[in-house]
């Protein structure tokens, strides 16, 4: 399945009457979902460091700058490939996989 599928298939099956039983798997968890966590505790810390120490701006900054970078980057790939229109078909076609 593509990713998170399973989720509304799961809400589906509540929605009609039927039950689930999740079970959790030590290789359930993904490193693209433990990312954006891992993204938001790092540009936190990173800000209290900044304002108990002088020399953690730095890192503050620059993990601020690599998000707006990435960003960018994102942004023009998906211009290049036909801009936001195609992209915003395919995720109402529920294509989610890359082109």
């Amino acid at each position: 399945m593509v990713r998170n599928q399973d989720d509304e298939f799961n809400y589906r099956i509540l929605e009609g009457g039927g039950r689930i039983v999740m079970r959790k798997h030590p290789g359930q968890v993904r490193f693209h979902q433990v990312v954006p966590s891992l993204f938001v505790l790092v540009l936190a810390g990173s800000f209290v460091a900044s304002l108990v120490a002088s020399w953690a701006g730095a890192p503050s900054a620059g993990v601020g700058v690599s998000y707006g970078l990435a960003n960018l980057a994102s942004a023009s790939l998906m211009a290049s490939r036909g801009g936001c229109a195609r992209f915003i078909r395919r995720l109402g076609a529920g294509e989610m996989t890359p082109a």
